[in-house]
């Protein structure tokens, strides 16, 4: 039976349902309906019938009330300093743990110097981003082009040969989900136009077994002739070392909701369904029942990481977030398991 995917929008609320400007094309374009059909084929594609809530806030902001302090340093210009091995570096993901809490109290309060800060770090951001082009597989696009955040030290855990730069879909989803929340806060359009082109990134996949040299995050596995579908925070050169952290790929996912939420974009529906999905699936592949859930779902991530348990309780708050907005009581439960295993004696 053909799995799919109901959008639902309680309130009437525009929230950049026109999106025009960088791109000059209206909603689904960019997300590409006519893209569908001709992204790569599969045996089956993982995926259940998900009912995706549109009216939430957006999952990484849900849970916060009234204004936050900043709780990293910053420089004369209010950019967010990040250091990593005693040298400043270039870091999306812990730039944007500093991003979502300050633009939601901006929303609180107005403070004019929390909105510079945040723009800036934002400019920052944008100014050491890479444009790549689209696979051509990907078929027609309005634009043939897309935004990626690189790192560019080393970070190579069991020998993970992944560059640098190396590129990750936790970053890609943190970042998409600030220029769309940047956008909603600012009602400014650059924002959204921005958003568009690291949505794009998602149309980078996974070739199979081969080497991949090129950026990508986005990895379609095939098992018991069906197709999973994985959004990788720590994407490998080397087949062989395919990891699916699975809060790095969650993080991933909602960057896709929250550009779902305001687009309304065909496409982001689809592979968010089937990312969701895919991990619903693979819930045996990383629960360690009696004990703290493993760090990814492959065998190498096992190996690698093993099960943490300070990332655990973590792991169960995201599957219960992501139940929220997408509605599967499979999920729900799944988080609820894993929260009795953590108190398990």
């Amino acid at each position: 039976m053909q799995k799919g995917i109901a959008l639902v929008r309680r309130r009437n609320a525009l929230r950049g349902m026109a999106a025009v400007g960088l791109l000059g094309v209206g909603v689904g374009a960019v997300g590409g309906a006519g893209l569908a059909s001709r992204w790569p084929l599969g045996p089956n594609w993982v995926e259940r019938d998900l009912e995706f809530n549109l009216d939430l806030a957006s999952p990484y902001v849900i849970t916060y009330e009234g204004t936050y302090p900043p709780k990293k340093d910053i420089d004369s210009d209010g950019i967010v300093i990040t250091e990593y091995a005693g040298s400043r570096v270039y870091h999306p993901v812990d730039a944007c743990w500093y991003l979502f809490p300050q633009l939601h109290s901006y929303e609180a309060d107005g403070d004019k110097a929390r909105l510079e800060s945040v723009l800036n770090t934002t400019q920052h951001l944008l100014d050491g981003a890479e444009e790549h082009e689209l696979p051509r597989e990907v078929g027609e696009s309005k634009t043939d082009v897309s935004t990626w955040f690189p790192y560019h030290f080393e970070h190579r855990p069991g020998g993970l040969e992944n560059g640098p730069p190396w590129y990750s879909g936790m970053a890609q989803g943190m970042m998409l989900s600030h220029l769309v929340r940047l956008y909603e806060v600012t009602g400014e359009q650059e924002w959204l136009d921005h958003a568009h082109l690291v949505f794009n990134s998602f149309r980078h996949y996974r070739n199979g077994d081969e080497a991949n040299e090129g950026p990508w995050f986005v990895s379609f596995v095939d098992r018991d002739d069906r197709r999973f579908t994985t959004f990788e925070e720590y994407p490998s050169r080397n087949p062989d070392q395919l990891s699916s952290v699975v809060n790095g790929n969650v993080y991933a996912m909602w960057g896709v909701y929250d550009y779902l939420r305001v687009t309304e974009d065909r496409y982001a529906g689809k592979i968010l369904g089937r990312a969701i999905s895919s991990l619903i699936e693979s819930f045996e592949d990383y629960r360690a029942p009696g004990n703290p859930s493993l760090y990814g779902l492959s065998p190498w991530s096992h190996v690698v990481w093993f099960n943490p348990e300070s990332y655990h309780n973590g792991v169960v708050s995201i599957l219960r977030r992501t139940a929220d907005f997408c509605g599967d009581e499979q999920l729900r439960a799944q988080a609820d398991l894993l929260a009795e295993d953590s108190s398990a004696e």
